[in-house]
């Protein structure tokens, strides 16, 4: 019998087209290369990362323990625990006004899982999906993964990056399928008003397009800016919308990774059916937590958090208007600055000529110790973007240096 030995190369390997044509998160992979700095020894500032500098509250801690000791450690049914998907159907009526049965809602691994599961089940080759530009980073990547075309339509910083509806009038043509709204967005911090969001809710009735709502960010609200769903509009309006939203930004629970989709049953079903081939149910440990979460939150956490938030978003502003080139919109919503770098396009600093969004956040990075997200990420590639998520000494220091490196 031969005796198996280590090969000395590396079989011959074609990848699929789908894995060479999608692209790594860029804001995932700006955190990994400044966590390996930092791990060398520099002096890095991350301001790239959509995660809130706190702690998962306490009342979802103790419910996500107490799933544990009570050994609720098995699979739950594929679209999540009835209590739980009962809670969230309590909420929306609740607080938005919303009348939900629980087999119109999906809990996922997170609302990433949710956003992509909804347009497996919608969106095929030859549709076409419009995204409102700039828009959150993994948009486009899965829209391409099911097949699926993606239509800009564009919003600048001159404007606060708000919609113009005619502008997804003219984008909507008879292949397109849905179209993606992101209020407070990501990653603008841009707060659609009431009369906009039920315009666009109307737009998709009569045009027969779907319409998802990404609501992950509707607690991270500034006076006095107000969140307003699509399914609000009217009957019609939310019988079109399947709405996506989660825990991980609300709660600073990024890393129990839970979410969910709630709309039309029929989606929800196929979505669930498309879940049950993938992971299978979310987390039974994170579905307990998300339940604590609902049932226990007294609205403590929100009036300490976004106070602490407006603080930080005003202080970075303010130290960012220093330098004349940067260009910013005050944000309404999220815990993000778009900043349009643009005008720093051709200069040249501490010997290196910028030209991007990328050649900026990659000179910050390695010239200042910075950490931002390139806008290409984004689809923008005239801006860069900055979280103010994290502490507020650094986010301070962060800018100052943004604004010493940026300064010929």
């Amino acid at each position: 019998m031969p005796i198996a030995t280590t090969p000395t190369t590396k079989p011959t390997l074609k990848l699929s087209a789908l894995a060479y044509s999608i692209t790594e998160s860029q804001t995932m992979a700006m955190g990994a290369i400044a966590a390996k700095l930092k791990a060398s020894g520099r002096d890095i500032i991350t301001l790239s990362a959509g995660e809130l500098d706190c702690d998962t509250p306490e009342f979802a801690k103790r419910a996500g323990i107490a799933a544990i000791e009570h050994n609720q450690t098995r699979y739950t049914i594929n679209a999540g625990t009835l209590e739980l998907r009962q809670e969230i159907c309590n909420r929306y009526q609740r607080d938005l006004g919303l009348s939900y049965s629980p087999n119109q809602v999906l809990v996922t691994a997170g609302a990433k899982q949710a956003i992509y599961n909804t347009l497996l089940a919608l969106c095929g080759p030859g549709d076409e999906v419009i995204a409102i530009a700039p828009y959150w980073v993994s948009y486009p990547e899965q829209i391409a993964m099911t097949g699926a075309r993606m239509i800009r339509v564009e919003t600048s910083v001159a404007d606060g990056f708000q919609i113009a509806l005619d502008d997804i009038r003219r984008a909507i043509t008879p292949r397109t399928k849905v179209v993606i709204l992101n209020s407070p967005n990501n990653p603008t911090g841009a707060v659609y008003p009431k009369e906009t969001i039920f315009a666009l809710a109307e737009l998709c009735v009569e045009r027969h397009v779907w319409l998802m709502s990404d609501e992950i960010y509707e607690k991270i609200l500034f006076p006095p800016a107000r969140h307003w769903s699509p399914a609000q509009a009217s009957p019609a309006g939310q019988a079109r919308t399947v709405i996506v939203n989660g825990f991980s930004k609300t709660y600073a629970m990024t890393g129990w990774r839970i979410g969910f989709a709630i709309g039309d049953e029929r989606i929800i079903s196929a979505a669930n059916k498309i879940q049950s081939h993938s992971t299978s149910n979310a987390s039974s440990i994170s579905q307990a937590a998300a339940l604590g979460a609902l049932r226990k939150d007294d609205g403590s956490f929100f009036r300490e958090l976004i106070p602490r938030l407006v603080a930080r978003c005003d202080s970075a502003i303010a130290i960012l208007k220093e330098n004349r080139m940067l260009r910013i919109s005050q944000p309404q919503g999220a815990y993000y600055l778009m900043i349009d770098v643009s005008q720093a396009f051709g200069k040249t600093f501490r010997g290196q000529t910028l030209n991007s969004g990328y050649d900026t956040s990659m000179y910050l990075l390695e010239a200042v110790g910075v950490a931002v997200t390139a806008g290409e990420a984004f689809g923008a590639q005239e801006y860069v973007r900055l979280s103010f998520a994290a502490d507020s000494k650094l986010v301070d220091e962060g800018c100052r240096r943004i604004v010493r490196a940026l300064t010929p």
